[in-house]
């Protein structure tokens, strides 16, 4: 869906190809949390993070509160 971003775009179609060609996973290459262009990222589940020792089932990060009521 182009109203998603390019980066979500990409991981889709990535996805589709990884199916297309039966491979057991997709490594989406790095997420830096901080980042706000890697958010798109952490949308999509299941997923895991390298850490010492090895890779570990991730819970995701908490979606953003939602913005304040308007106060008019």
């Amino acid at each position: 869906d182009h109203r998603s971003g390019l980066g979500t775009y990409g991981v889709l179609w990535q996805i589709e190809q990884t199916r297309q060609l039966q491979l057991p996973h997709l490594y989406l290459g790095y997420w830096i949390a901080q980042s706000d262009k890697m958010a798109y990222k952490a949308g999509f589940r299941p997923y895991q993070l390298l850490q010492e020792g090895g890779w570990a089932w991730a819970s995701p990060p908490a979606v953003a509160a939602e913005a304040p009521a308007s106060s008019t």
